[in-house]
């Protein structure tokens, strides 16, 4: 779940356009991320809706894939490196693709 938030993070490259899609305030999001506060059913579901996938599948970390980048989508399952990244995705330049955006 928080690394479906540092994904869109990524993608939307501050949190304040995911606190705005959530409808929650961008403090509410850094607690969360801080693990001063859990995650919160209505964030879950939330996050699942605007995502387009199951709550399920968010809650059983299906989501993001790994390989898969934050910018444009594009997954290379032959190459799922970190390249150093804690959260276990990778940027569209680590794999020599254009951009989507």
């Amino acid at each position: 779940m928080i690394n479906a938030l540092y994904f869109l993070r990524v993608k939307f490259e501050t949190w304040k356009p995911i606190a705005k899609l959530l409808h929650f305030e961008e403090g509410s999001l850094a607690d969360v991320r801080a693990k001063r506060r859990s995650v919160s059913a209505n964030l879950a579901f939330r996050l699942a809706k605007i995502i387009g996938i199951g709550i399920d599948d968010l809650l059983a970390g299906k989501w993001p894939e790994p390989g898969m980048c934050p910018r444009c989508g594009y997954k290379d399952m032959r190459d799922t490196r970190t390249q150093g990244r804690e959260r276990g995705f990778s940027l569209a330049a680590d794999y020599g693709h254009r951009e989507a955006l």
